[in-house]
């Protein structure tokens, strides 16, 4: 069994444009589309059973929506909450 989680930003999808309210379409534009969620997903799939586990796999604006950047981006993200900062 293989287990990673998905972070990812604004997306559009129904429950965020209802709570957002009356969004322009140069934003929604600009909004991760839920195809580009989707084709993670299915890469992530393709792996099969000695792919990928244990990973956040990270998907955000300006950045490519790929199996393998995403994980990268998940990593940084990750190391950034579980190091201890100075002077807390």
């Amino acid at each position: 069994m293989r287990v990673n989680e998905f972070w990812m930003e604004v997306t559009k999808i129904e429950m965020t444009l209802e709570y957002e309210g009356d969004v322009p379409d140069e934003v929604t534009r600009r909004m991760i589309q839920p195809k580009q969620i989707a084709d993670v997903l299915v890469q992530l799939l393709q792996q099969g059973t000695g792919g990928r586990t244990g990973q956040t796999l990270g998907m955000w604006l300006g950045r490519p929506i790929l199996v393998d950047d995403s994980t990268a981006v998940g990593r940084r993200l990750d190391d950034r909450m579980v190091r201890p900062r100075r002077g807390l």
